[in-house]
This record gives structure tokens, C-alpha cells and sequence, in this order.
């Protein structure tokens, strides 16, 4: 692999999390119309409905803000930017901790979500990954391969 290749990996990583953050990106848009719009109907039955479609309309901006949040940083792993190989860890690593903290009441829940964080922060932690968004050549193998032997 050359230098400037793109690990596979990385693409498919940096692929998914657009695809990922565009359809979260859509959810946390609906869920915050769905909010304002009921804010005027839910007003007539009582204070609590309307403060509730308040509330809705914030958990979908947040929602989108994270969202957005998230294509940045694939796209910026694609683009082959440190900073964003870094916050993907990081990430990751609070995905694992809240996964941990999910098993605690449905471990069989958590599983895959586990599974997928503990994968990514394997991969991206490679030499030949790292090496790539260091902009440094990948390193060789540890050892010298033997001499040619001559029959």
C-alpha cells in the first residue's frame, strides 16, 4: 500500500458515519417539526403538553446538532484529517463506556453495539491506519526477511 492510499477500512468507516449521520441528521429535522408543530395543538389541552412539545422540539435539535457533528468528522476521516481520526477514537471509547453501562441491564443489547466500537477502535489503532493519517510511510515488518538461499 502506498502512502497516499486510503485504507479500505477507513472508507468504509468514513462512509458509513455519512451515511449514518444523513439519516440522523433527517430524524433529528422531523422530530423537531413534529415538536413545533404540536406545541400550538398540545397548548389547548394542557401546560404539560405544550412544555412537552417544547422539550421534543429540543431532543431533535439536539439530535440534528450531533448529527451534524457526526459528518464532519467522517468527512474529515475520509479527507484524511488527524483531528478527525483522533475524535473518532474518542468516541468510540465513550461508545464502549456506554455500552458497558447498557450490558448492565440488557447485555444482549449492548453486544453488538460493543462489538462494533471495540472493532473500530482496533482498526484505527493499526500501524498502517495510524501511519496513514500521520502522513508517515507504513512501517515494514519487524524483522528482516531471511536471504535468498542458493540450492
Amino acid at each position: 500500500m502506498s502512502v497516499d492510499e486510503r485504507p479500505l477500512g477507513v472508507t468504509i468507516i468514513g462512509v458509513l458515519g455519512i451515511i449514518f449521520g444523513l439519516m440522523a441528521l433527517l430524524l433529528g429535522l422531523a422530530v423537531t417539526v413534529m415538536g413545533v408543530a404540536f406545541i400550538p395543538w398540545m397548548r389547548e389541552l394542557s401546560a404539560f403538553f405544550s412544555l412537552l412539545g417544547g422539550f421534543i422540539s429540543v431532543v431533535g435539535i439536539v439530535i440534528a446538532f450531533a448529527a451534524a457533528i457526526a459528518l464532519v468528522i467522517s468527512w474529515g476521516l475520509l479527507s484524511r484529517k488527524y483531528w478527525a481520526w483522533l475524535a473518532t477514537l474518542i468516541c468510540e471509547v465513550l461508545a464502549v463506556i456506554a455500552q458497558l453501562g447498557t450490558a448492565l441491564s440488557a447485555p444482549f443489547v449492548a453486544l453488538p453495539g460493543l462489538a462494533v466500537a471495540a472493532v473500530v477502535i482496533w482498526y484505527l489503532l493499526q500501524p498502517h491506519v495510524r501511519a496513514w493519517f500521520e502522513r508517515k510511510p507504513a512501517p515494514g515488518p519487524a524483522y528482516p526477511p531471511p536471504p535468498p538461499a542458493y540450492a
